[in-house]
C-alpha cells in the first residue's frame, strides 16, 4: 500500500494482510484496479478513484488513500485502469482519460503532459469498451474497428509500426471485433465468428508465446489465435474458454 491504493484511509500506507473496508460510504457498480490505484464506479455514472500520485483525477497531484470525486462531472458507462493511467467511455460514448502521459497513453494529442483531470481523446471516436495496459489504451468503436494509442513497445497498438502515438491509430487489418482485452504490452480482440486475434509482445519469460499463434515473435498486427474453436472470452488480457 506504499501509494493508498488500498483506499483504507490510513495515514501510514500500511501493507494489509486481510481485507480492509475501502473509505467510503459510496455503492459502487464495478471496480478497476491499476498498478498503483484503482477506481470505483457507482450506479450513477459517478468515478471515484484513490491512490498514487495524480491518478486519483480530482486535479490534485498527491497521494489518495481514501476515495474522492473525479473532476468534470463525468456520466461513466465504463472505467479501465492500467499503468499510470485511466480511462473512461462516458454516457455518450466518448472516451476520457487522466494521469500520465509519458508515452501518450491519455490520448489527447501533443504535447505529452500528464493530465490530473480527465481530458477527450483525440478524434471524437464513440467507443463501446476501452482496455488499458503499460502506458497504453486499446478501444472499440462502435463499428467493431479497434482503436489503440500510447507506447507502441514491442507492436503493442497493433498498426503495424514502432513508433508511439499520442491520438488513435486504428489496427491493422480491417476486422471488425466485439471485445477487446489487454496485457501489459500486448491486446487481444475475439471478431465477429468467435475468433480471437491478438498483437504485440509475444515471448513470455522462458515460456511460450504471449498471442496464441504458436510463435514467440512480436507481432505488430493482429495474428489469429490457434486454435480457433477454442475461445470463447477475452478478459484481464488473457484468453479463456
Amino acid at each position: 500500500d506504499r501509494s493508498g491504493e488500498l483506499g483504507d484511509g490510513g495515514d501510514t500506507l500500511t501493507k494489509r494482510i486481510r481485507a480492509e473496508r475501502v473509505a467510503t460510504s459510496m455503492r459502487f457498480d464495478s471496480l478497476v484496479a491499476g498498478r498503483t490505484h484503482a477506481c470505483g464506479l457507482t450506479a450513477e455514472g459517478q468515478a471515484w478513484c484513490w491512490g498514487g500520485e495524480g491518478l486519483a483525477g480530482d486535479g490534485s497531484r498527491d497521494k489518495r488513500t481514501a476515495p474522492v470525486a473525479v473532476s468534470g462531472g463525468h456520466r461513466f458507462r465504463s472505467l479501465t485502469a492500467g499503468q499510470g493511467v485511466t480511462c473512461g467511455v462516458d454516457v455518450e460514448e466518448h472516451a476520457w482519460c487522466w494521469g500520465v502521459s509519458s508515452d501518450g497513453q491519455l490520448g489527447a494529442g501533443a504535447p505529452l503532459s500528464n493530465n490530473f483531470v480527465p481530458v477527450s481523446v483525440h478524434g471524437g471516436h464513440r467507443f463501446r469498451q476501452l482496455a488499458a495496459g503499460y502506458h497504453r489504451v486499446c478501444g472499440l468503436t462502435h463499428d467493431g474497428r479497434a482503436w489503440c494509442w500510447g507506447s507502441n513497445y514491442r507492436g503493442a497498438l497493433g498498426d503495424t509500426g514502432r513508433l508511439g502515438s499520442p491520438v488513435p491509430v486504428e489496427v491493422r487489418g480491417g476486422r471488425r471485433f466485439v471485445s477487446i482485452a489487454s496485457g501489459d504490452s500486448h491486446a487481444c480482440a475475439i471478431d465477429e465468428m468467435g475468433q480471437a486475434w491478438c498483437w504485440g509482445q509475444n515471448r513470455v519469460g522462458e515460456g511460450g508465446g504471449a498471442l496464441g499463434d504458436g510463435t514467440i515473435e512480436d507481432r505488430a498486427f493482429p495474428v489469429a489465435v490457434s486454435p480457433p474453436d477454442s475461445v470463447g472470452d477475452t478478459s484481464a488480457g488473457a484468453i479463456r474458454k
